[in-house]
């Protein structure tokens, strides 16, 4: 990829709200190169080389069956729970070894307590009701605690059957989120659940972008 094509494909996938419109067709598109150019500052590069590279990528995105998507995401459930936190932890599965039966000696299911589990190279992240913060930190030596965020909600979507057979139903969603301006903490992909933690004061319009962008 040139760096002129690799420039305006980054631009569009941090603007979905411009990239949505293009694929809707009601962009102008030499504006749009003007604009990158104004934005990106790119000097070097004439503007009909900014429009092809536009028009390539508007082409590839529209591989993507959006129709598919939607006929999927319709079929699909959403549902909220909030008053939620999210430790992460240093990753040292000798230390892992020991905390995780302790945390799952803290967590109720059967009463509705919640407990996500996401594991990265350098970092383990639990995601836990508000209430069970302090009692989860008690079991942790403090030095393996990395940082705790508070106030957080998630949103579960259950994907019908048939999801694995379409491309691009969760990046779909992150980017409709993207569009309506609300931060994704977390993604946790448990398919066919699809579980995004935002902040706990988002869940309302987070859920409400959704219920329109799937159901509409």
């Amino acid at each position: 990829m040139t760096n002129i094509t690799y420039t305006v494909y980054n631009f569009l996938i941090k603007n979905p709200d411009i990239t949505k419109n293009l694929q809707r067709g009601v962009i102008n598109t030499r504006a749009l190169a003007q604009l990158i150019i104004e934005k990106e500052k790119v000097t070097e590069s004439s503007i009909h080389a900014i429009i092809s590279a536009i028009r390539r990528y508007d082409v590839e995105s529209k591989k993507v069956n959006f129709s598919e998507i939607g006929d999927k995401l319709k079929q699909s459930k959403i549902s909220t729970k909030s008053r939620l936190d999210l430790i992460s932890l240093s990753r040292d599965f000798a230390f892992l070894k020991k905390i995780f039966p302790l945390l799952l000696e803290k967590i109720n299911p059967s009463a509705g307590e919640l407990l996500r589990v996401v594991e990265g190279r350098s970092t383990f992240k639990i995601v836990i009701d508000q209430s069970k913060k302090e009692e989860i930190l008690s079991v942790i030596k403090p030095e393996r605690v990395l940082k705790v965020t508070e106030n957080l909600a998630e949103i579960n979507v259950l994907f019908n059957e048939g999801h694995d057979r379409v491309r691009g139903m969760m990046a779909s969603i992150l980017n409709e989120l993207a569009i309506k301006e609300i931060r994704v903490y977390e993604t946790i992909s448990c398919l066919p659940e699809f579980i995004l933690i935002v902040k706990e004061e988002d869940i309302g319009k987070a859920h409400n972008a959704l219920l329109e962008f799937f159901y509409d």
